[in-house]
């Protein structure tokens, strides 16, 4: 059973946009905003122009610091894995996962015991493997290859269990 995918810049994208909307990156957000805003005022009414530079930080923390590190991260990925676009293989052997992630220099394999998985979570078209290690493994159901999820589901959760 397998699950491959190519991960492209968009998908790192939709990764991280994923990842900005939970509560406490929301709430973050909603703090740095507002302290900008706050700023700004104090800048305006009290003529200390010199606390402008704080505005300028918190907007950037706000809004910008994500995005230009999720960029920065994924340049890196794309030279380790030797190419702009990289394919992720998920492998369900009989003890393990295996997940392998390759370019054109080579592959980088990763193996998980089934009893690390600590629980799963769907959501559309997409599945989260929860490990103990708070580590994630993401799937895609449409993306696999010799099998459906529904199958690699029931067989999970046999693994888990045993």
């Amino acid at each position: 059973m397998k699950n491959e995918f190519q991960i492209t810049p968009h998908l790192y994208q939709t990764w991280l946009w994923e990842n900005m909307r939970k509560p406490p990156k929301v709430y973050f957000l909603i703090f740095w905003a507002a302290f900008s805003l706050l700023i700004a005022v104090i800048c305006i009414t009290e003529h200390m122009g010199f606390l402008s530079i704080f505005a300028v930080f918190c907007v950037y923390r706000a809004f910008f610091r994500d995005f230009l590190f999720s960029k920065r991260q994924y340049a890196l990925l794309a030279r380790n894995y030797g190419g702009e676009n990289w394919t992720r293989t998920v492998s369900f052997e009989e003890h393990e996962i295996v997940t392998t992630e390759g370019g054109d220099t080579g592959a980088v394999t990763h193996r998980v015991p089934y009893g690390e998985i600590t629980r799963i979570e769907e959501r559309d078209n997409k599945v989260w493997l929860f490990l103990q290690s708070k580590m994630v493994i993401r799937l895609y159901k449409d993306r696999f290859v010799d099998s459906t999820w529904e199958e690699c589901s029931h067989f999970l959760e046999t693994k888990m269990n045993s």
